[in-house]
C-alpha cells in the first residue's frame, strides 16, 4: 500500500522543522533531523505522537512559498531554533516551502554526495549547502529552490541517481554527475598474478590520491587475499568470487562485475593487475563520468585496418569483418582497463560480451579465441557505446619505454612478458616512483668517507626523515658506530635540532670482523666517532647502554632511530621506552629490517600495529609513523 504524500516545512534559515522528544516543534539542520513534522495529502499537520491539527496554508504570491496560520498566528522561524506560531504578520521569516518526499530526498541526495560537471570540476559535498533564502549553495553555483525547485531534473540508474540539471543564478542551466567512483580487479591462478596485484594497490595508495572503494574479484578467500593488501587500504576494499575454474572463467571474469552489489557506484573503473598507478586518480575518473558510455584506450592508437591482418586479430578483426563492418572505423581497445558509468548501464552490454564468447567458443578452437579482447572491441564498438580513446591520455603501455622522469597521467600497465620478469619490471618502477616522490626539492650530501653498513637507499631515507623534524626538535639514536647515519641526520637538519647519540663504543668483536677490517677503518671507539663527526655541532654523545643510561629521561622526541642490539630482549626494550616518547606525528626507524634479524621486522610490524600504520622499508631500513 503506498504512503499518502507528505510535505515537509522547509524554513528560509534552509532548515527542516521537526518535533523533539518532549513536542517542542524547532527548527535544524536539512541532514540531521528526523522528519516527524509534514502537512498530509488533505493539508492538516502532521506532528509525530499527536493527533493532525488543522492549519490554514496561506499563498504568499511567491510560488511555492506559504506562510502557516494557527488560531490567527502564523509560524515563524526564530533565529534561535523555535518554530512557533507567534505573528500576526506574514513576512519572509514566516515563510515556508513546502517540500514534497521527492524533493526531500533529491536534496539529501545533492547534499550527500561529490558530483562532476561536464568540464571534469568536482564539486565535493562539503562545498554543497543549504543557506538562508531557499538557496542550495553548489559549489560556487547557487540555485534558488523558491523560484527553481520544479526545474530541478533528477535522473535513476536504477534506485539511485545518476545526473542532476538545475537552474542557477536564475538563468544558467547546469549538470552535474553524481559522483561515487569504484576501482576492481579481477584476479585469479598462481601467486604471481596476487603479488602483481599487491604492487598494483600499493601504487593506488601510494600516488593515486584515491579515497574510494576498490572491490577484488578474486577465486580465494580473504584469508587468502588479505597478505596481497596494504594495511592502509584494507577497510577500503570488496571482495567478490567469480568462477575461474576454466579458461572462459579466467577471461570473463572482469565482466562479471555487475553480478555484484555495485550498483550505487559510478564511474566504475576496472585495472589489471599489471598496471601501476603514478598520479592522481581524479582526473581520470571524472572524465569516464560526463555520460553513460564506456571508455577506453586504443592500445596502438591506430584503426584496425592500419594494424594489418595477423595484429587486428587480437582486438577483433575476425568478428568485424564477419559482420561486415569496415576496420577503418575501429580501433584496437585495450582491454587491461575500462571504465564505465555504472553497472545499471553497463549490465545489458557486459551480459553480451560474455555470451558472445560462450557462441564463438562453441564453434571455433581454443588457439583462435585471443582472449577478451577481441569481443569487448566488437560489442562496445558495433554498438557505438565506447569513447574508445578517451584513456589514452591518461594510460600509457610499458612497451613505449616509460619511466618514472616523463610526465604521470595516472596509469602505467606492464602488459608485456610473463611471471616474475613481469613483477620485476612493476617492482622497479614503483621504486622510482616511490624514490621520486619522497624526496623532491630534498638534496642528500651523501659522505661515503664514514665506516658503516648502511646503503645509499638507506641513507636517503634517513636524512630525508631527519630534514622533516620541526626547527627546534629533538632526534636520538641508539646504536651509532663510527657515525655514518649520525652524520647524515646531523647535517640535513633544520635549525635547532639536537641528535642524541647513545653508544657504548666498545670496540667488540664484531665491530672488528664486520666493520674496522674490512673498510680498513680506525681503531673503534669514542675517539673515532667524535672525529668523524667533528664539523656536527649539533650532536650530543652519551656513553652507555641503552636504555639505562637514558632512566629519568623526560623530553620529547620527534624521531627515534634503533641500530642498536637486533635481539630480545634488548631491542624490544629500547623500542618500547623510546617510542613512548616520541610525540605524536613522529617517527620511530631503523636498521636491518628483514630475515636476517626477523625480530627487528616482529618489532616494526608490532609497532606499526600499535599505531594503526605501516612499515615504510627501504632496503632494510624501516620507518613508523607513530600516529
Amino acid at each position: 500500500m503506498t504512503e499518502p504524500p507528505r510535505q515537509y516545512l522547509f524554513t528560509r534559515w534552509g532548515t527542516i522543522v521537526f518535533s523533539t522528544e518532549t513536542g517542542e516543534l524547532r527548527h535544524g539542520d536539512f541532514r540531521g533531523v528526523p522528519r516527524n513534522v509534514y502537512l498530509t495529502a488533505d493539508g492538516m499537520l502532521q506532528i509525530a505522537g499527536k493527533p493532525p491539527q488543522s492549519i490554514e496554508i496561506v499563498p504568499t504570491g511567491q510560488g511555492i512559498l506559504h506562510g502557516l496560520r494557527q488560531n490567527g498566528l502564523f509560524f515563524c522561524a526564530h533565529p534561535e531554533g523555535r518554530f512557533a506560531a507567534s505573528k500576526t504578520w506574514l513576512q519572509e521569516w514566516e515563510n515556508c516551502l513546502l517540500m514534497t518526499d521527492m524533493l526531500d530526498q533529491d536534496i539529501l541526495t545533492i547534499l550527500d554526495n561529490d558530483w562532476t560537471l561536464p568540464d571534469g570540476e568536482i564539486v565535493a559535498r562539503a562545498e554543497i549547502t543549504l543557506g538562508q533564502d531557499f538557496i542550495l549553495n553548489f559549489g560556487s553555483r547557487k540555485m534558488n529552490l523558491a523560484d527553481h525547485a520544479d526545474a530541478l531534473i533528477v535522473d535513476r540508474a536504477g534506485a539511485h541517481v545518476s545526473a542532476i540539471c538545475f537552474v542557477a543564478e536564475g538563468w544558467q542551466v547546469c549538470s552535474a554527475r553524481r559522483f561515487q567512483p569504484l576501482i576492481y580487479f579481477a584476479v585469479c591462478g598462481a601467486d604471481h598474478i596476487f603479488e602483481m596485484l599487491r604492487l598494483s594497490l600499493e601504487s593506488i595508495f601510494l600516488f593515486g590520491n584515491y579515497d574510494g572503494k576498490i572491490l577484488i574479484l578474486c577465486d580465494r578467500d580473504l584469508d587468502q587475499l588479505a597478505a596481497y593488501i596494504p594495511k592502509a587500504l584494507q577497510a577500503s576494499v570488496l571482495t567478490g568470487r567469480y568462477r575461474a575454474d576454466d579458461f572462459q572463467g579466467k577471461l570473463m571474469g572482469r565482466y562479471t562485475i555487475a553480478e555484484q552489489p555495485v550498483d550505487v557506484f559510478q564511474p566504475v573503473l576496472y585495472i589489471d593487475a599489471d598496471i601501476i598507478c603514478n598520479a592522481a586518480l581524479t582526473p581520470l575518473l571524472a572524465a569516464c563520468n560526463e555520460a553513460d558510455s564506456f571508455y577506453s584506450s586504443s592500445e596502438y592508437g591506430v584503426t584496425l585496418e592500419k594494424m594489418g591482418e595477423e595484429l587486428s586479430e587480437w582486438f577483433g578483426h575476425f568478428l568485424f569483418t564477419s559482420a561486415g563492418l569496415k576496420l577503418s572505423d575501429f580501433h584496437g581497445l585495450n582491454s587491461g582497463a575500462l571504465a564505465f558509468s555504472n553497472t545499471h548501464f553497463a549490465r545489458p552490454i557486459l551480459e553480451s560480451i560474455i555470451t558472445d564468447f560462450e557462441k564463438y567458443r562453441a564453434e571455433f578452437p581454443r588457439e583462435s579465441w585471443k582472449g577478451d579482447q577481441p569481443f569487448v572491441s566488437f560489442a562496445l564498438q558495433s554498438q557505438n557505446l565506447v569513447k574508445p580513446t578517451r584513456l589514452n591520455q591518461y594510460l600509457r603501455f610499458k612497451r613505449q619505454n616509460y619511466s618514472s622522469a616523463e610526465q604521470k597521467t595516472g596509469l602505467v600497465h606492464f602488459n608485456g612478458g610473463v611471471g616474475s620478469n613481469k613483477i620485476g619490471e612493476m617492482s622497479d618502477y614503483l621504486e622510482e616512483l616511490k624514490t621520486e616522490g619522497r624526496y623532491k626539492d630534498f638534496k642528500l650530501n651523501l659522505n661515503r668517507s664514514i665506516p658503516g653498513q648502511m646503503t645509499d637507499k638507506e641513507l636517503t631515507r634517513l636524512a630525508y626523515l631527519a630534514s622533516q623534524v620541526p626547527a627546534g626538535g629533538i632526534i636520538v639514536e641508539v646504536g651509532c658506530l663510527y657515525g655514518l647515519s649520525s652524520w647524515h641526520i646531523a647535517q640535513h637538519c633544520k635549525p635547532g635540532v639536537t641528535l642524541f647519540c647513545i653508544d657504548p663504543w666498545e670496540r667488540v668483536t664484531w665491530i672488528v670482523e664486520q666493520i674496522e677490517t674490512p673498510m680498513n677503518a680506525p681503531a673503534f671507539g669514542r675517539q673515532a666517532f667524535e672525529a668523524f663527526t667533528a664539523d656536527c655541532n649539533n650532536i650530543v654523545m652519551i656513553q652507555g647502554l641503552s636504555p639505562d643510561v637514558a632512566k629519568g629521561w623526560n623530553l620529547p622526541l620527534d624521531m627515534y632511530v634503533e641500530d642498536a642490539v637486533h635481539t630480545n630482549p634488548e631491542l624490544g626494550a629500547n623500542i618500547s621506552f623510546w617510542s613512548g616518547k616520541v610525540k605524536r606525528g613522529g617517527v620511530i626507524c631503523g636498521h636491518d629490517y628483514g630475515t636476517q634479524w626477523p625480530e627487528v621486522s616482529s618489532e616494526a610490524e608490532a609497532l606499526a600495529a600499535r599505531y594503526k600504520a605501516s612499515v615504510d622499508v627501504v632496503d632494510t631500513f624501516w620507518s613508523v609513523k607513530k600516529i
